[in-house]
């Protein structure tokens, strides 16, 4: 199967939409509070829409046989006044087709937004991972993730 990765464009809004959905769908699973993807679809799309053409974001798509099976995004944030990095990479979302998991979409999605950010002259990459997805975890462990912070929560009556 011969897999390429692509910079999306405008044009592919609807398909980075879709994956977004259903990524939404699945981490809805693990975490109940998320809300419904449908009910902020528009405002993803704008996000998606901007930040797309913006040189301090890179947005990917997997084609594997002329379909998209995977996508990946990720852009440049400035840092809190504590780091001594001014700025570091945020990975947004990453999402592979169930039938195309476990083939090294994923490593190479996420292995091309860590060259982009290292030609940006970033240094420091950040994501954040669903304490319950542990296949998530997993995959960020073995390209190099650290746990850097846990964010904790509490729910009030």
């Amino acid at each position: 199967m011969m897999v390429e990765i692509k910079k999306a464009t405008e044009k592919d809004v609807k398909i980075l939409l879709e994956f977004s959905r259903k990524l939404n769908e699945f981490e809805r699973k693990l975490y109940p509070n998320y809300r419904r993807f449908e009910l902020d679809k528009e405002k993803i799309e704008k996000f998606f829409r901007k930040r797309i053409k913006r040189e301090d974001s890179v947005f990917l798509i997997a084609w594997a046989n002329g379909k998209p099976v995977g996508m990946a995004y990720a852009w440049m944030v400035k840092s809190f006044l504590f780091f001594k990095e001014e700025k570091y990479g945020y990975i947004g979302e990453v999402w592979v087709e169930e039938g195309f998991r476990r083939k090294g979409i994923g490593r190479k999605l996420v292995e091309e937004i860590i060259q982009w950010f290292k030609n940006k002259g970033i240094k420091w990459i950040r994501t954040d991972v669903l304490s319950k997805n542990e296949r998530a975890l997993k995959f960020y462990e073995k390209l190099g993730f650290k746990e850097f912070q846990k964010e904790l929560e509490v729910w009030l009556e």
